[in-house]
């Protein structure tokens, strides 16, 4: 069952948009400056100002960014369940089992975040699905406003027993 964003706008802060995400739409709504996308942990310019209403300004309008309009987390994908806790503004994490370059994203948009009990058991259900396939995969943790994080295959060797290696 898939779940809504609810007042949730960590996509719209954390996320880089770039300009190949909204190739060929009229960018200049969606940057600052004279930048030609968004960076990461940078409030998308339709963010809404008021913090516990809906995010996005244009989510509903047929202009806004194809990638704002197609991208889901974790959460609002229902891989997470119904627990509220688990959504992003209130976990301080994005998770993400859609990306192309990896099997799973951990975005961190609090401080230390990843550190907390029920994200690092997420975390653990998460890479035991992927276990489940018996692959390696790519996994890629960013820490809090860093662009660099760890970067590499996962692989599970027993429930209780995680492998990181690059």
């Amino acid at each position: 069952m898939s779940m809504t964003c609810g007042i949730c706008r960590e996509c719209c802060i954390h996320l880089r948009i770039s300009s190949d995400a909204i190739d060929g739409q009229n960018i200049k709504k969606y940057i600052t400056q004279d930048k030609e996308f968004k960076e990461k942990h940078e409030p998308c310019p339709q963010l809404n100002p008021i913090r516990f209403k809906p995010g996005c300004t244009i989510y509903s309008n047929q202009d806004k960014p194809k990638i704002c309009s197609t991208y889901q987390c974790s959460f609002t994908l229902g891989e997470l369940g119904q627990d509220l806790r688990l959504r992003p503004d209130n976990l301080g994490v994005i998770f993400d089992t859609r990306s192309k370059e990896f099997f799973l994203r951990c975005i961190e948009t609090k401080p230390n975040a990843l550190k907390g009990k029920l994200a690092q058991e997420v975390q653990r259900l998460l890479l035991e699905e992927a276990y489940a396939s018996e692959n390696d995969w790519e996994v890629q943790i960013l820490p809090y406003k860093s662009s660099v994080g760890f970067q590499g295959k996962v692989k599970l060797l027993k429930t209780n027993d995680l492998k990181i290696g690059k």
